[in-house]
């Protein structure tokens, strides 16, 4: 269900304007997190990926792909809807569990990127 108020809340939200304190609408209820590994600036060709499957082991995480396997290209160009090197969506209990869990997932994995213009032109 959501009301006029919401509906306002959310859409001040988006502009940038005032909003007034927040209350969720159930309480007690988990906290859903998408996170998404980015490029740097530039444009490479994915050289490695390490440490996948711990994320995916995570029992936080529901959900768990990579998006550029070894031998493909990424650039930040792209932006982080398609430009993304792996993504992740799960659910936590509350954001104090979810602000370490995101540390963690900062660690994780490792990619390997090679900003070889050779390798971007083949």
């Amino acid at each position: 269900y959501t009301s006029s108020a919401d509906l306002t809340w959310a859409l001040r939200l988006a502009l940038g304007l005032d909003i007034p304190p927040f209350t969720p609408v159930i309480s007690g209820s988990r906290v859903a997190f998408y996170y998404a590994w980015l490029p740097p600036v530039g444009e490479y060709v994915v050289r490695e990926v390490e440490g996948f499957e711990t994320v995916r082991s995570i029992p936080q995480i529901d959900r768990a792909w990579l998006n550029r396997e070894p031998g493909d290209r990424v650039s930040s160009r792209e932006g982080g809807m398609f430009g993304h090197l792996a993504a992740a969506y799960g659910t936590v209990d509350t954001h104090d569990e979810l602000w370490p869990l995101a540390a963690e997932l900062g660690r994780l994995p490792d990619f390997t990127l090679d900003a070889s213009p050779a390798r971007l032109a083949a």
